[in-house]
């Protein structure tokens, strides 16, 4: 079994909270460019499954 790095008290590793950080932002970047827009032309935008962006969306609320 491979390393993945430390463990944080959620039982997450570091590695997995980057890539929640990095979606958040990449989706706030989109959205901040594309203005006023629907979860379709946002996924499209992202390049992410649209159940992944409405997560996040519903999130961020």
């Amino acid at each position: 079994m491979t390393d993945v790095g430390p463990r944080l008290k959620d039982g997450k590793t570091s590695e997995n909270s980057v890539k929640t950080t990095t979606t958040t932002f990449t989706i706030v970047e989109a959205l901040k460019e594309l203005g006023s827009c629907g979860v379709t032309e946002l996924v499209n935008h992202v390049k992410l499954l649209k159940s992944t962006v409405h997560n996040y969306l519903s999130t961020l609320e």
